[in-house]
């Protein structure tokens, strides 16, 4: 029979694809478990990349790995991996528009970019995987995935931008890693039942329409659900801090209800959420820099627990009364700037009153100072006209 096959022989007798000799193209591949004698063990890097024709592949039982690329941007449709096959090598299917049927039975790891842009690849079944590298399916036509217990470690982005993905079930241990499932646009709800770690960015840009975090989750980082335009509900029964840009540009956020435990609120967490109307329940010691900036619709806000508002931390806020009460200790410069709906104030604690606090605060009629307070800075009112300032 007419050798067909590229090929290489390794120092220790063994076999590596190369590909296929000349010009020849195939649809459907078979590797022979032998050539003159030797096993054949390997697929090259590269091995059978941008080809078009390629349809199905089938690999010998003495298969044990396969190379960085091996069929990048090719045509194959269909292919399985059977547990012989130890190492899969990145970007092995990158690109493989056409294909819509793996069988996964290794424990190899699926690695960096495996099935990136695999836009027809509807369905994995992930039961015998253990680790599920960067990228691995980002991009791809995923409708429906399942993470159980053998699933012990996802990298970072893995389910970025797969567009069709609708359901995720999370029942591995590990935790959910940065970029996890930003930009799945169709993903609506997500059960963290199980989940103690949520990773920066991990939903960013993603569909969910409402979020309940119970006390299981023990972290929350930075950006976690930014730019979440359909988000509306938001359920916070846990004791993470709320982290830097966790709701960032959430446009359509309107609920927020917080936990009993005391939280700080960090930088930007909810810049931007221009519909936040109501946020209930809420045990604050510090709120950072621009937590609440442009955060027009909210009206009210409950500040009794709060012991340090930092610089900016209103800005562009819609805030209509203010109180501070016996407990909160700073606040800082700019801290109400540009809050034009503004009517009223009382300032029942002991912090100083810092320049640029209230600039532009065009509606502020009336300001209650306890005579506790030692400082109030020359410029704290700029741009505010005929204010009623009482102190008791």
């Amino acid at each position: 029979m007419k050798q067909i096959f590229d090929y290489a022989l390794d120092d220790n007798g063994e076999i590596s694809i190369r590909g296929l000799k000349g010009n020849i193209e195939l649809t459907d591949i078979v590797i022979p478990g032998q050539i003159n004698g030797h096993p054949v063990t390997k697929i090259a890097n590269y091995a059978f990349s941008n080809m078009k024709v390629l349809k199905t592949i089938s690999f010998p039982r003495e298969m044990e790995k396969i190379g960085t690329a091996a069929f990048k941007n090719s045509g194959i449709e269909s292919v399985t991996i059977r547990n012989n096959i130890r190492i899969v090598g990145s970007e092995c299917f990158l690109g493989c528009k056409n294909l819509s049927k793996v069988q996964w039975e290794s424990d190899a790891t699926i690695p960096t970019y495996c099935f990136y842009n695999c836009i027809n690849l509807k369905e994995f079944d992930f039961s015998s995987v253990k680790y599920i590298g960067n990228r691995a399916f980002g991009n791809s036509g995923l409708i429906k995935i399942y993470l159980g217990e053998n699933i012990e470690y996802v990298y970072d982005a893995a389910f970025e931008d797969c567009k069709e993905l609708q359901t995720a079930d999370w029942l591995c241990k590990c935790d959910i890693p940065m970029l996890c499932f930003s930009g799945c646009i169709r993903l609506t709800d997500f059960d963290f039942f199980n989940v103690k770690v949520v990773g920066n960015s991990s939903f960013s840009s993603s569909g969910l329409t409402n979020i309940n975090l119970k006390p299981n989750i023990k972290k929350v980082m930075n950006g976690a659900f930014n730019h979440c335009e359909s988000l509306i509900e938001v359920k916070w029964d846990c004791e993470a801090d709320i982290p830097y840009n966790c709701f960032g540009e959430c446009m359509s956020l309107e609920k927020f209800k917080s936990t009993d435990k005391t939280l700080e609120i960090h930088e930007y967490a909810f810049s931007g959420c221009g519909k936040l109307s109501s946020v209930t329940d809420l045990h604050v010691s510090i709120m950072f820099s621009r937590c609440f900036l442009g955060c027009s619709s909210l009206s009210r806000l409950d500040l009794s627990s709060v012991v340090q508002i930092n610089n900016f931390a209103f800005s562009e806020c819609g805030l209509v009364h203010l109180y501070l009460g016996k407990n909160t200790k700073i606040v800082g410069h700019n801290a109400f700037e540009n809050c034009h709906n503004l009517r009223t104030v009382e300032w029942l604690c002991e912090a100083d009153i810092e320049r640029n606090c209230f600039l532009d605060c065009a509606q502020l009629e009336k300001v209650t100072i306890t005579d506790k307070v030692r400082k109030i800075v020359f410029d704290a009112f700029p741009k505010v006209k005929d204010i009623d300032i009482t102190f008791v």
